[in-house]
């Protein structure tokens, strides 16, 4: 048995890569392809993205730092813009908020300026500002006639300037393109809906000043409109094009039912609704082809308000038949089968009304990192699920001994999967450019995938990875399913483990400590901090501010940072034990090593685990209970094969068990399709067969005790 106590010695690792995660190599082959805001700051997010005719269409935010605290600052009784500005020009009249449209046309890799907002709304005597200040979303639409369009939403600066805008006067609006260099807006007449929308939502005290998403479906077009502090409502069309009443309201009010994300899957239009008071987010669907209003019926929630679940969910994206959900603070990552059942996949354990959730992927909040603000952008590409986020270590900076600690995590995370369990980090420092906090968009083309940031300082980044550049083919693969062994069953020492990999000689092993956010503090501070305490005191404005709600979550649970990963020991072994002095949890990756190189990074794991342990009877169970709901003779047969796979591990047949539980896993794919259980419930029990297999031969290694495998944690 290998057992490793603390970090080799530098001797024992003479080539040591040092600290991949930190220090990316960047080996999905990301590589800048605008930056500094397209030339100009201002230019602060790349808030939405869109393939369309064989070019890439980018739409920009205007001087989100100074807009933000502008606006925040003319609701307040004392104006304290000039004074938390320094930056930004004392007058907000004097910004420059003409949002912006830029398209790409690869492989020739030329930008040009395809659209920019008229500067035509007036605020003041003599003073005009943009009509656009952001385009923050962007689809396209195959319209009824045929003909296939870019819809791009706009953002107002009405919020900014509530004295002096004429809110009825110039409503947000939505632009339209059939060829990428004609742009129109959609009609707006005074007395329709679209026209009235800047005076308010129907039944609503709302007042739009901005399109957040922009959703087609069947000739459909879905829009999300509200206002600067994300209330908003859904709105509809079946023929986009004509505007005025042509659009119709499709949600109940946002007082009621704030919408923070919309996505169609599996033919219904799926809502994320902000949670209010303190109250966790929640997810409902609706008939994507029915009447407006639509009816929508409650999904999932995220849990109640004394758990660490997050008051809003920013990301709705479909992967492998799943839809997945991402949300604001703490971060957690969910999945939705098409049958409404759901799934944790990162995330602190907690009690549902579905029972005990832990997450699939075994890591928690913020995917191991209390500097993960959201899971702000997921995106499907070329059979990978792809999750970027918003970071917030950077405003550590202006305190040295704060800032020191967070240094190595400054910058936005982005992270892949190839199973949308067990993830993979490409970059935790805003793939090594400066002052890039945010991963605002993505989109998955032709030509690659594209992510595009937002930074307040910096300007906007793109970058681009084309799938061709990603990985040379003789490349060494990564160790597959690196995992630990279940907290449920091990909670001082980690026993990791993970697929053998052909032709690797050792495997690389590396760990970062993850210390929670009170200790920290505890530390630069030099007296003892209580989380309770500071959660007590934040609980008081807990129903006033959510996101103060979410950090008292966040807090409890101890919510942590990673420091720097440190190769811990080189092994020709397919595990380790690592028995660790710390208490406090781990996260790991492992390389594989062998006479062409070494591979790229494994997924990263936690250790131990936040996932359930996998059983016999708990994998029995969810057959059963499956079965149950729907018999399936293919579930039958599967059910065979582990009854005797469980003897034989019973028996000491480890070897036996392992090919009756591969034998298992292939048969989700025989028989007659219509004998067969669903994809996603096939890919479920191939992943938990597999992670049976791995727990039988860890028995079988004397590693864990076989009665856990057999019959599961008491």
């Amino acid at each position: 048995m290998l057992l490793v106590t603390s970090p080799l010695a530098p001797a024992a690792l003479a080539q040591d890569p040092g600290d991949l995660i930190h220090e990316p190599t960047n080996e999905d082959g990301f590589q800048v392809v605008a930056s500094s805001g397209f030339g100009d700051k201002l230019n602060s997010a790349a808030s939405s993205m869109q393939w369309f005719k064989g070019d890439l269409y980018v739409g920009t935010t205007r001087a989100g730092q100074c807009v933000t605290l502008a606006t925040v600052g003319s609701q307040l009784p004392v104006d304290v813009y000039p004074f938390l500005a320094a930056t930004c020009p004392f007058d907000p009249a004097d910004l420059d908020l003409a949002a912006e449209i830029w398209r790409y046309s690869p492989p020739s890799g030329r930008w040009d300026r395809v659209y920019r907002s008229p500067v035509n709304v007036p605020i003041r005597a003599g003073r005009f500002t943009a009509r656009d200040i952001a385009y923050r979303a962007m689809t396209v639409v195959k319209e009824a006639g045929g003909q296939t369009a870019l819809y791009v939403g706009g953002m107002t600066a009405a919020d900014l300037f509530p004295k002096g805008f004429d809110r009825a006067g110039y409503p947000p609006r939505i632009l339209r393109t059939s060829d990428g260099s004609t742009w129109q807006a959609l009609p707006q007449a005074v007395g329709s809906f679209l026209g009235n929308l800047g005076s308010g939502i129907p039944g609503s005290q709302i007042k739009p000043v901005v399109f957040d998403a922009l959703v087609g479906s069947g000739g459909r077009l879905f829009a999300t409109a509200g206002d600067s502090l994300g209330n908003d409502a859904v709105l509809v069309s079946s023929n986009p094009a004509s505007g005025n009443d042509g659009w119709q309201l499709a949600s109940p009010a946002p007082e009621a039912f704030p919408v923070s994300a919309v996505a169609v899957y599996n033919g219904f239009l799926y809502c994320a609704v902000a949670g209010r008071q303190g109250s966790p987010y929640r997810i409902f669907k609706a008939d994507a082809g029915g009447a407006a209003p639509l009816s929508f019926s409650l999904v999932l929630t995220g849990g109640d308000s004394a758990s660490a679940s997050a008051f809003r969910a920013v990301a709705l994206t479909e992967f492998n038949g799943r839809l997945y959900v991402g949300t604001g603070t703490p971060p957690e990552l969910v999945r939705l089968d098409a049958d409404d059942s759901w799934d944790l996949i990162v995330g602190e354990p907690r009690l549902t009304e579905a029972g005990l959730k832990r997450p699939l992927g075994g890591v928690s909040l913020g995917l191991g990192s209390a500097f993960a603000l959201q899971f702000r952008t997921l995106t499907a590409h070329d059979g990978k699920l792809y999750l970027g986020t918003t970071d917030w270590s950077e405003l550590l900076d202006v305190f040295a001994p704060l800032g020191d600690v967070a240094q190595l995590e400054f910058g936005f995370d982005l992270f892949r999967s190839a199973d949308g369990v067990s993830f993979t980090p490409i970059s935790r420092n805003g793939l090594g450019v400066d002052h890039q906090p945010i991963v605002q968009t993505m989109a998955s083309t032709p030509a690659g995938l594209f992510v595009g940031s937002a930074s307040w300082t910096a300007g906007a980044e793109v970058w681009s990875a084309s799938s061709a550049a990603a990985a040379s083919a003789d490349a060494m693969s990564p160790p597959a399913r690196v995992e630990a062994v279940s907290e449920e069953l091990v909670d001082q020492s980690v026993v990791l483990a993970w697929e053998p990999v052909s032709g690797a000689t050792q495997y690389r092993v590396y760990r970062a400590t993850v210390v929670p956010v009170m200790d920290i503090l505890s530390g630069v501070t030099g007296a003892p901090l209580d989380g309770g305490p500071v959660a007590d005191l934040l609980q008081g404005v807990c129903d006033a501010v959510p996101l103060v709600c979410a950090l008292v979550g966040a807090l409890q649970s101890g919510f942590g940072i990673p420091g720097p990963f440190v190769a811990i020991t080189a092994t020709p072994d397919t595990f380790l034990v690592d028995e660790r002095a710390s208490t406090l949890p781990a996260l790991y990756f492992v390389q594989a090593e062998g006479d062409g190189g070494l591979s790229t990074v494994s997924n990263m794991a936690g250790g131990p685990s936040r996932a359930a342990f996998i059983s016999f009877t708990g994998v029995s169970s969810r057959l059963d209970a499956a079965n149950h709901a729907r018999p399936a003779r293919a579930r039958l047969r599967i059910a065979k094969f582990l009854r005797r796979a469980q003897l034989a591990a019973q028996q000491g047949g480890f070897d036996s068990s392992r090919r009756l539980l591969a034998a298992a896993e292939k048969g989700l794919k025989q028989g007659p399709v219509v004998q067969r259980v669903s994809a996603t419930e096939a890919q479920d029990l191939a992943y938990f067969f597999q992670g049976l297999r791995r727990n039988v031969w860890l028995a079988g290694q004397d590693l864990i005790p076989l009665d856990a495998v057999l019959q599961g944690v008491p």
